[in-house]
C-alpha cells in the first residue's frame, strides 16, 4: 500500500512536470520560430538592398564605360583616319593638313567627355600618335605621359600594337597636362572586328577617380571589398587601397 502511493505520487509529479515543460516550451518554440523568420526577412532585405545598390553602381559605371566605347568608335570610323591607315609618314602639305584636321576633330570629341582623361590613336604605318593636343612620335609621347618606370615602354608598346577588341587595361599613373592621374585604358584595334594585324589602335584613358566618385558615397563602402573586373576576371579597378584579390568565378 505504501509503495503504491509513492508510485502514484511520482506519476502525478511526472505528469505535472511534462505539462509545465510543454507550457514553457510552446512559447519558446513560437518565439524561436518568429525570431528565425524575422532574421530571414531581415537577411533577405539586406541582400535585396545590397543587390539593388550594386546594380545601381554597375549601371553607372557601365554607362560611363559605354561613353568610352562610343568615343573609340567615333575615332575609329572617322573618314580622315580611314585615309591614313595605309599611308606612310610624309611631309607633303596634303598629308600634314589632314593630320591637323584629325586633331581638330579630336578636340571636339574630347570636350564632350568629362569621364575621360585623354585619348589617342597610334597609326602603325606612319608610326605616329595623334591626340587632341597634337602629333607625337611614339617615344616622345610615351615619355610625355609616363614620367616614371611604373609601366615599361616595351609593355606599353606591346599593349597598343596587339589586337584588342573592347579591352580594358589598368595602366597606372600617367601625366596629362602636368597632372598625374590613375587611368584605365580602353583599347580598340582598327580595322574594327578584324582578326588580322591591326593598322592602328585607339586608346581611351579613363579617369579612375571618376569611377571612385560613383562609389565613394555609398555608406557601407568602407565595410566591404568592392572590385570591378572584366569577363576574364581581370581586375579593372577597386575601391580598396590594396589591389590584390582572390580570383572570382563570375559564372557563379
Amino acid at each position: 500500500m505504501y509503495i503504491g502511493n509513492n508510485t502514484k505520487k511520482r506519476g502525478v509529479f511526472v505528469s505535472w512536470l511534462i505539462s509545465y515543460a510543454l507550457i514553457l516550451l510552446i512559447p519558446i518554440i513560437i518565439s524561436g520560430s518568429i525570431y528565425f523568420a524575422a532574421a530571414r526577412i531581415v537577411e533577405n532585405e539586406i541582400i535585396f538592398a545590397n543587390n539593388s545598390m550594386m546594380k545601381h553602381i554597375q549601371q553607372g559605371i557601365d554607362g560611363e564605360m559605354e561613353d568610352a566605347e562610343k568615343l573609340s568608335l567615333h575615332v575609329a570610323l572617322n573618314p580622315r583616319i580611314q585615309q591614313y591607315l595605309y599611308q606612310s609618314y610624309n611631309y607633303s602639305n596634303t598629308y600634314q593638313y589632314g593630320l591637323m584636321e584629325i586633331i581638330k576633330d579630336f578636340g571636339t570629341y574630347y570636350i564632350s567627355n568629362n569621364f575621360i582623361n585623354d585619348f589617342f590613336i597610334y597609326l602603325k604605318n606612319s608610326d605616329i600618335v595623334l591626340t587632341p593636343r597634337g602629333k607625337y612620335d611614339l617615344d616622345g609621347f610615351y615619355k610625355s605621359i609616363y614620367q616614371n618606370e611604373e609601366y615599361a615602354f616595351d609593355d606599353w608598346y606591346s599593349l597598343i600594337t596587339s589586337r584588342n577588341e573592347k579591352k580594358y587595361h589598368p595602366v597606372g599613373e600617367i601625366t596629362i597636362n602636368g597632372e598625374k592621374h590613375n587611368s584605365i585604358a580602353y583599347l580598340q584595334s582598327i580595322p574594327v572586328a578584324d582578326s588580322g594585324v591591326p593598322l592602328a589602335s585607339v586608346i581611351v584613358l579613363i579617369d579612375e577617380r571618376k569611377i571612385q566618385d560613383i562609389v565613394k558615397n555609398i555608406k557601407w563602402i568602407d565595410q566591404v571589398e568592392l572590385f570591378i573586373v572584366d569577363e576574364n576576371n581581370k581586375l579593372i579597378s577597386t575601391a580598396q587601397k590594396d589591389h590584390t584579390m582572390v580570383p572570382l568565378n563570375l559564372e557563379k
